[in-house]
Formats: C-alpha cells, sequence, structure tokens
C-alpha cells in the first residue's frame, strides 16, 4: 500500500471529532499570537537544525488541542507528563498556559536552557524505563505521548500502572520490545497497522479509547486518548499481556532495548552527501521535464519512487524513512502540492524573520535551466 492510499484510511477519520472546531482555531490563533515569534528566537538562539516552523506550529496546534480537550471532557489534569518530550517545546507551551506539568527525556536538548525558569526545572534529564519507570511527582494524572517513537506501544501500559489518563500520537513504529514493528495486516498501511496495534494495546490495558484526527503539520496525525477504563485489571493481568506480547515476538523481558542516550540520526544527513545531491538532482530534473514552462511542474509521489532503484529507495530508507522526509529536508527545491503531488518550490525572497547568514550554494543558480529568477542580493543562498 502506498502513501496515498495510507492518507484515504486516514481521511476517514473526521479531523477534530471531539472538540469545538470553532474553540480549538480561536484558541490555536491566540497561541501563536503569544508564543510563535518568541520560540522561532529561541530556536535561532541555540542554533538548532530542524524546521523551527514545523515543530512550533505543530506543537502550539497539539496544545491547543489538549487545553480545548480537558475543558470540553472536563479532564484537567493535577499535572501531566510528557514522556520523550524532545525539545520541550509542547511542556513550555502547557506551563506557560497555567497548566502544571513536566517533561521527561533521555537527554537534555540545547533549547532547555532558554526556557523560563519553571519550565528549566520542569524538564528532567531521565531514561524512560518501561519496567522500572516511576514518576517523580504524585499529582501527575496525564501522560502524553508526542511522536515518542519508541515509547508509543509502552504510553498506554504505562498509564494503567500508574493510574493516569493518556494522549497519544504514533509516530515511528516499534514493538514493545524496541524492535522494528512487524506486520500485522498487510492490506493496509504500515501506519495505519501500527496505529490499530496501538490501539488494541491501550485497551487490553483496560482503556476506553477515543480517535481523533489532529490539525497538525504532519502525516502522523491520528491521536488515540484514554481517559477512563472501561474494566478493571490487576496488575497481575496487565502484566501477563505484556510478557504475551513480548514472548509472542521471541524479545523476553529482559531484552527490552530502547534508544540509548547518543541519539541516531535518522533525517538523510547520514547518507553520503554525493549520493543525496544525486538523488536531488535526479528527481529534479524528472520534475523539469514534466512541464514546458519549467517551473510549474508536478508529479505523483508514486512516479517519483517509481523511477528510482532499489538500491536508492533502500539507501533512503534506511537512513531516513522514506522519499517524503528527503523532499522535505530539500524545502528549498521541493514543495507539497496537496495529496500526493511534489512540485518545484519558485525562490521567492526572504521575509525579516527569515533571514539567515548565506552558507550555501543556490541549486537554481546551478542547475535550473533558467537559473535562479532572483537576484545575488534577494536570494538566501550564495550566487
Amino acid at each position: 500500500m502506498n502513501w496515498s492510499q495510507s492518507q484515504q484510511e486516514e481521511s476517514k477519520v473526521k479531523s477534530l471529532s471531539l472538540v469545538s472546531e470553532e474553540k480549538y482555531n480561536d484558541l490555536y490563533k491566540k497561541l501563536k499570537e503569544k508564543h510563535a515569534q518568541r520560540l522561532l528566537q529561541y530556536w535561532k538562539t541555540a542554533q538548532e537544525s530542524t524546521d523551527p516552523l514545523k515543530f512550533i506550529y505543530e506543537d502550539l496546534a497539539i496544545a491547543a488541542y489538549l487545553i480545548i480537550l480537558w475543558s470540553h471532557t472536563q479532564s484537567e489534569p493535577q499535572a501531566f507528563a510528557d514522556l520523550g518530550c524532545g525539545n520541550g517545546l509542547l511542556v513550555h507551551v502547557l506551563n506557560a498556559e497555567g497548566y502544571k506539568g513536566y517533561g521527561y527525556d533521555i537527554r537534555k536538548r540545547k533549547l532547555w536552557s532558554l526556557y523560563p525558569e519553571d519550565t528549566k526545572s520542569s524538564l528532567i534529564e531521565k531514561t524512560v524505563e518501561p519496567n522500572n519507570f516511576r514518576l517523580d511527582f504524585p499529582e501527575i494524572d496525564w501522560l502524553i505521548g508526542n511522536h515518542s517513537d519508541e515509547l508509543s506501544p509502552w504510553l498506554p501500559v504505562l498509564a494503567g500502572r500508574l493510574n493516569c489518563s493518556f494522549f497519544l500520537l504514533p509516530c515511528c513504529p516499534f514493538e514493545l520490545s524496541g524492535a522494528k514493528f512487524q506486520r500485522r495486516n498487510t492490506g493496509i498501511s504500515a501506519y495505519q497497522d501500527f496505529f490499530h496495534y496501538v490501539k488494541r494495546v491501550s485497551q487490553e490495558c483496560g482503556f476506553e479509547i477515543l480517535e481523533d484526527r489532529l490539525k497538525i503539520p504532519s502525516t502522523k496525525r491520528l491521536a488515540l486518548i484514554g481517559l477512563k477504563k472501561t474494566k478493571t485489571r490487576s496488575r497481575e493481568e496487565l502484566e501477563c499481556f505484556v510478557q504475551e506480547e513480548l514472548t509472542k515476538y521471541k524479545t523476553g523481558e529482559s531484552q527490552i532495548k530502547l534508544r540509548g542516550k547518543e541519539e541516531l540520526v535518522r533525517n538523510c544527513t547520514q547518507i553520503q552527501k554525493p549520493i543525496i545531491d544525486s538523488l536531488v538532482l535526479k528527481i529534479f530534473k524528472q520534475l523539469l521535464a514534466s512541464q514546458d514552462d519549467m517551473w510549474s511542474g508536478r508529479l505523483p509521489m508514486r512516479n517519483i519512487a517509481q523511477s528510482l532503484t532499489k538500491d536508492e529507495l533502500r539507501n533512503i530508507k534506511s537512513e531516513c524513512g522514506g522519499i517524503k522526509t528527503l523532499l522535505r529536508n530539500k524545502h528549498e527545491v521541493f514543495e507539497f502540492c496537496g495529496g500526493d503531488l511534489v512540485g518545484i518550490r519558485r525562490p521567492k525572497p526572504p521575509t525579516a524573520s527569515q533571514l539567515t547568514k548565506r552558507k550555501r550554494n543556490c541549486f537554481f543558480k546551478l542547475h535550473h535551466p533558467l537559473s535562479c529568477p532572483l537576484s545575488d542580493s534577494e536570494c538566501s543562498f550564495i550566487h
């Protein structure tokens, strides 16, 4: 099943079905006005290499959703814990909006030192070991998993053990053991297969599960919410289920292995630069050839995938998860045009907030038959 089919499956779940869309939109707008520029400045100060706009707007949207959800369901937390909190952005925004909470992550990020003191003291550098994790603060009654990778299938288990409600945005598919997820149903997309698996784990932990689709700049936007338990499971029953899942895939409990403190980068930056450059140029030339005016070329993602060799696809997938990540990393060259269409991004002069020191050569000056349409003083790259 290809990427577009996965999108069709996801669209069957109505967006923002559990909250008032009007209240959500109003709050999201207020949060952007209140926080976005300051957070962008944090990003620049920390010299983060990740895309600030994606992370900032995504976490502001998630914060708005959680605040409206908690209010609508009358389930506001005494305190929350964001497990695998990464840069701590979501924790910071919720703290700033008056919600007490903490973030746990295996390693401290550069951004942590730039937050106000109340957020700094809420971010805890600590490994979340599934079999012996304990909360440091007894008032915590909500767990959050915001693209928490290997912890995703564990979040409902931990919520069951700790008697908490939970919010989970499943992302990269993993087994409880930390091993790569083994497909259960090849008739649907890998993302849907994993989502259904985590939902089943949640139900086995005794939760009544609600589903929703968030409006965020991510392809992984289906959420699971465990507000209350439909049945009381004893600790023995819960641990028996966990052990059965581990044994089923020959991964005994002692072999649980989540990520280490040193982060493994999987965003195409580990592929040799000449290989990346040749792939980007190959895709760019395909788009050029698809239209006569040389700027409006568009192709479906599947056509691009079919044009690459098995070795090229394997190399991309092993390092960054697929073609889409490669294209997103080259956002100065490519743009997504709705559905599964990919096009050439026509260069535009940067806004004042986007001005950065130029370090790289202009791709269009080097490779476009018509050169770059911007002058040297206008372009963000070196001519």
